[in-house]
């Protein structure tokens, strides 16, 4: 009985050639094929990596970035309802509070997660004197209730 490494070894150049050739084609499409059908991995892709306050993912991103959204949307409004045209309104709001892009985004993540681990907290009265701030002490509750049901 023949050795099975007997036909190896008569086929070692084209052997090695085809496995050789595999290995290119595998490397190259195999990971095109898993987004394609295990598309788990590729859709929340880690965006920030820190060993102390942990990842940030795509997703997370998406939705603090729609969170941001909603806040300069909703102190826009306040914002106008205090007497402040649309346009400057929003430019305004953007100067307190940052813009909602995903680097401003990110940075106010990573300072927040700071502060949570030194022990900062805002207090009610913080927020609230802000808000009286922003708007001039002009807009009262029921001003503010309507604009988050806007949002």
């Amino acid at each position: 009985m023949a050795s099975p490494f007997s036909v190896f070894r008569k086929r070692q150049k084209l052997a090695m050639a085809v496995l050789c050739l595999l290995a290119m084609v595998s490397f190259v499409l195999l990971p095109y094929l898993q987004d394609i059908v295990g598309g788990k991995a590729s859709v929340n892709k880690v965006v920030v990596k820190t060993s102390t306050y942990g990842n940030l993912r795509e997703r997370d991103l998406e939705i603090l970035r729609q969170q941001q959204q909603r806040i300069l949307g909703v102190l826009t409004d306040v914002r106008q309802m205090a007497g402040v045209p649309a346009s400057l309104a929003r430019q305004q709001v953007e100067m307190f509070v940052g813009p909602a892009t995903e680097q401003s985004v990110v940075d106010r993540w990573l300072l927040a997660k700071y502060a949570e681990k030194m022990g900062m907290v805002i207090s009610d009265q913080t927020v609230i004197a802000f808000l009286k701030a922003l708007t001039q002490d002009r807009v009262k509750r029921d001003g503010f209730q309507l604009a988050f049901k806007r949002a």
